[in-house]
């Protein structure tokens, strides 16, 4: 099952400044429950496919702040089948701007934490789309799984 969870803030609120706690809490939350902090930091990878340090994260999601109308906190998951980067940024589609994404792959339901950027505030069906998007890529790594076992016996 895929989850797409989101909220927003209009990137003129005072409250925008709490983007870079959550990209600090993502990139060091400890696994499992969020108990501890991580030895080393996760990466993060970019809109343009780069990887990057959490510090030049929370500097560009400064600067995008002031680019863009709104900025969105999404967490991507799936329940059956683990995804990557490229899935999450093929579920992101051109919906926004600019993106930052930091995959979760400890516990039991592997996710991925999103900080992007458009001028536009997406409404449900923009987030049922990419919930559409997610399962999609959900399923065909699920029968591509389960092709490559069948053939492998």
């Amino acid at each position: 099952m895929a989850i797409v969870k989101a909220n927003y803030l209009p990137t003129r609120s005072p409250r925008v400044r709490h983007l870079a706690r959550s990209i600090r809490y993502y990139t060091w939350r400890g696994p499992a429950g969020g108990v501890g902090r991580l030895a080393a930091p996760r990466g993060w990878v970019c809109h343009g496919g780069r990887a990057l340090g959490w510090a030049a994260v929370r500097d560009n999601a400064r600067e995008d702040a002031r680019l863009y109308r709104y900025a969105y906190r999404l967490v991507l998951s799936t329940a059956a089948a683990p995804l990557g980067v490229e899935d999450y940024a093929a579920t992101l589609g051109r919906r926004f701007a600019r993106w930052y994404l930091v995959e979760h792959r400890d516990g039991t339901h592997p996710h991925a934490h999103v900080i992007a950027f458009t001028d536009r505030r997406l409404g449900r069906g923009d987030l049922a789309g990419q919930r559409r998007r997610l399962a999609a890529r959900e399923q065909a790594r699920l029968q591509a799984r389960g092709q490559s076992s069948r053939g492998a016996g």
